[in-house]
């Protein structure tokens, strides 16, 4: 999808010029605005489920009241996080 955007000059010379120096390609310009974007998006739907908790104070639980479930799958968060961090490094270069 084509959109347009009017940014100030020196705004936009700043901005392509910091992820020119992080991915080393002025390429990731569209990469970057659209994580700038997610990341925008994500903060506004954490806030607003955030608004929605009820914040009386006979709902909060204690440390003592949570009680730890194990999971119904066997999981690996030396796996799990191996495998974000390579997906990571391969979204920002391109491997």
């Amino acid at each position: 999808m084509k959109v347009s955007l009017y940014i100030d000059d020196e705004l936009w010379k700043c901005f392509r010029e910091a992820v020119l120096r992080t991915r080393g390609t002025s390429r990731a310009l569209s990469d970057q605005v659209a994580e700038l974007i997610d990341d925008a998006l994500t903060q506004e739907v954490v806030a607003r489920g955030l608004s929605m908790i009820d914040k009386s104070p006979s709902k909060i639980l204690s440390a003592a009241e949570i009680k730890p479930i194990s999971p119904k799958v066997k999981t690996s968060s030396e796996k799990i996080i191996r495998k974000m961090r390579d997906a990571r490094a391969s979204r920002i270069y391109g491997q």
